[in-house]
């Protein structure tokens, strides 16, 4: 009878992983979704800046302040049961899929052409939220890095700018 119970016990807490499994896949795959959708509209913007075969025109772009919302780089959230708001240079996701939950803040920026990311955690996260974020947002990395100013929107050839969020 011991040996029964201990089977159904091990049993059920195999399916009960398997389930726990399925939601991080689907928690990760959202917020991929979130993340390929903008970053495709943010490249498509940059190469249009670029296309004079300068590769300053996307710094010279965010510098003026232009290329900051979503209007302004053609981007439309995917359909997700999480809730995606746009924050100046980058969105907010917030919701739950099956219990785990999420409110973040996600800063996009460039280093060159790298796409890199800051996160911020709007509420208390537990430890497997801010993993399979720090999976999804992994920063790009340079051959050649430079380095960048904390909170610059655009980095390039040395030069950082804050774009929209200069200081008056």
């Amino acid at each position: 009878m011991k040996r029964l119970a201990l089977t159904i016990a091990i049993l059920l807490a195999s399916a009960g992983s398997v389930f726990a499994g399925d939601i991080y896949d689907e928690f990760r795959e959202q917020l991929a979704s979130i993340r390929d959708s903008y970053v495709t509209s943010l490249n498509m913007a940059i190469e249009d800046a670029n296309s004079n075969g300068d590769a300053s025109g996307w710094f010279w772009m965010r510098d003026q302040g232009l290329a900051a919302t979503w209007k302004d780089l053609d981007f439309e959230p995917p359909e997700s049961p999480l809730t995606v708001k746009e924050i100046p240079y980058g969105f907010r996701i917030s919701g739950s899929i099956s219990g785990f939950g999420i409110d973040i803040e996600v800063f996009v920026w460039t280093r060159d052409s790298d796409v890199q990311y800051t996160v911020t955690y709007r509420s208390s996260a537990n430890a497997s939220m801010k993993e399979v974020v720090r999976e999804v947002f992994v920063n790009e990395q340079s051959d050649y890095p430079m380095k960048c100013a904390k909170g610059a929107v655009a980095c390039y050839n040395g030069k950082s700018t804050f774009g929209k969020l200069k200081k008056k």
